[in-house]
Parts: structure tokens; C-alpha cells; sequence
């Protein structure tokens, strides 16, 4: 499976979290993509909507023969 992002600033380094005192992700959602332009933007807005917080969401796009990573970075910008 292959990730990439548009901006590698938004890349950070996973440490430990002191759990009383964060405020880092406690919810991880990864959503996975292949060839699934025309339903991705709905699915990453419906996580999006979601109550939980913090968390955090991770897309991997499984090298899609579509515009599914161009949807995903039109939704996410």
C-alpha cells in the first residue's frame, strides 16, 4: 500500500503520549482507497462530522488507477 500527502510539513513524529495530559489523538480511523473517486469525498466529510475528538484520520491510497488521491486532496484542503 503506497501513502502519500500533498504537503510533507503536515508529517509529524510519533511519540508516546502522556495519556492525563494530551491533547493528541486518542482515536486513530485509517480509510483505506482504491479506484473510489466518486465516493471518497462522502466517506472522508461523514469522519469528519463524527463527535470523537481529538483524532486523528489517515488515508492511504492503494496506488488508485482514478482520481481518487485528487478527490481526497480536494476534500482535505
Amino acid at each position: 500500500m503506497q501513502s502519500r500527502t500533498a504537503d510533507a510539513s503536515v508529517l509529524t513524529p510519533l511519540a508516546k503520549p502522556d495519556c492525563a495530559t494530551t491533547a493528541e489523538p486518542r482515536v486513530s480511523v485509517l480509510m483505506p482507497t482504491y479506484n473510489q473517486q466518486d465516493y471518497v469525498a462522502e466517506a472522508i466529510a461523514a469522519i469528519l462530522a463524527q463527535k470523537a475528538s481529538p483524532f486523528e484520520l489517515i488515508i492511504a491510497d492503494d496506488c488508485s488507477g482514478d482520481a481518487t488521491w485528487e478527490r481526497v486532496q480536494e476534500s482535505v484542503a
